[in-house]
Formats: C-alpha cells, sequence, structure tokens
C-alpha cells in the first residue's frame, strides 16, 4: 500500500452531479476531433440537443447531471462502432488530464527537482480532477511493484451506465497522467466495477516499456 490517500465512503455518493467544466470539456474535444457535424450527431442520438446552443460554463459548479454525461458517452458508442466508441473515449480521456498534468509539474518544478511520490501525486490529483472526483479519500492505492491497483468511485458511477462505456474515459485519463510523469508506455484494465456490484471501481495499471 502507497500513501498517497485513504479509501473512504463519500457522503455525496448519491448525488449524480458533474462539474460544468467536465461536460465543456468532453464537448469541445469532440467538437475538435470528430468535427461539428458529427458532435451534432452524437447528441442527437444522446437525447442532448440542449448543448446544441451552447456549452456549460466553464467552472467547478456540481450542475450538469452525470445521467447527461453518460448519455453523450452513450450517443458516442451509438454513432461509431464499438471499438471506435473505445478509442474515443479513452483519448477523450488522456486529452482532458494531459493539460492538467503538464500545468502542474510545470508550477511545482519552481521549486525543485520533484521526487517520483511528487509525481505521482500530482499525476493523481490531476486525474481526480479530470474524472470530477470530489473526495480524493475515495482513491486507494496498492503498489506491488509490478502492477498499481487504482480503487475509486467517480460521480460517472453514482448513476446507470450498464454499458460500463464511462470507464474507457477513466482507463485513458489514468493511463494518461501515469504515463506523462513515468515515462513508460502503460496498458490499464478495468477489473472491478461498481455496475458489476463492485464496491468500488478497481484498475489494474501494468507496465510496459518506455515511450519515445
Amino acid at each position: 500500500m502507497i500513501g498517497y490517500v485513504t479509501a473512504a465512503e463519500s457522503k455525496e455518493q448519491g448525488l449524480g452531479s458533474i462539474p460544468n467544466s467536465v461536460m465543456r470539456d468532453m464537448l469541445q474535444f469532440l467538437e475538435r476531433q470528430l468535427g461539428t457535424e458529427a458532435l451534432r450527431g452524437i447528441l442527437n442520438l444522446a437525447g442532448a440537443e440542449q448543448y446544441h446552443g451552447g456549452l456549460p460554463p466553464n467552472n467547478m459548479r456540481f450542475e450538469v447531471k452525470a445521467a447527461d454525461y453518460l448519455a453523450v458517452i452513450q450517443g458516442i458508442r451509438d454513432y461509431y462502432d464499438e471499438r471506435g466508441a473505445v478509442a474515443v473515449l479513452r483519448e477523450l480521456g488522456k486529452s482532458t488530464v494531459r493539460r492538467g498534468v503538464v500545468h502542474a509539474v510545470g508550477l511545482a518544478e519552481q521549486g525543485g527537482r520533484l521526487s517520483g511520490r511528487q509525481l505521482l501525486s500530482i499525476a493523481l490529483d490531476s486525474f481526480a480532477k479530470s474524472t470530477a472526483l470530489r473526495d480524493h479519500r475515495l482513491m486507494l492505492l496498492q503498489d506491488s511493484g509490478d502492477m498499481l491497483l487504482v480503487s475509486l468511485r467517480q460521480p460517472a458511477c453514482w448513476t446507470v451506465d450498464g454499458s460500463h462505456h464511462a470507464c474507457e474515459v477513466v482507463v485513458g485519463s489514468l493511463r494518461g497522467a501515469l504515463e506523462m510523469v513515468s515515462g513508460r508506455s502503460l496498458r490499464v484494465r478495468p477489473i472491478a466495477c461498481c455496475h458489476s456490484g463492485a464496491r468500488h471501481c478497481v484498475f489494474e495499471v501494468s507496465r510496459g516499456g518506455r515511450t519515445g
């Protein structure tokens, strides 16, 4: 066990809302990567036409329903085939978290060289913010040396997600954050899920070769 945070159940577990900026970042990413017409089609399939006219505010207020977030994810799945949807969602997660890691590391390095533990803390903090994890105590790590297990609950876990596609955004975000600070190519896979009856979602991170 490594001492980043202690696992605990959140008192806010049932709210089922996410920050405005999380939905905003997703919609901007989809428009930038897929184009305006593809985004319009995804929103129509998701029944989220209210976002045609504008984006949520760029702030961290919890005003977007997690159900709306998951509806857009389902819209991506309906617009593309299964493989294409997974690729888009994982890239969304990586894109969202990397900006936060770069900014946080740049600020922290002004005080001198960072240790591996400091870099890990920065990566996980950026990951928590990008996935709207309000209570960092919900994250628990187990490090065997060759494998890292990350156990958490995110807001999207607090509403029904039968397809488990919100997990793919988390996979991309977690992989992006940890690859940036480790310099290694990593494999991340979900091995337990709240929607399958587990108490927490658990992601296995295994180490690969060095990144270029």
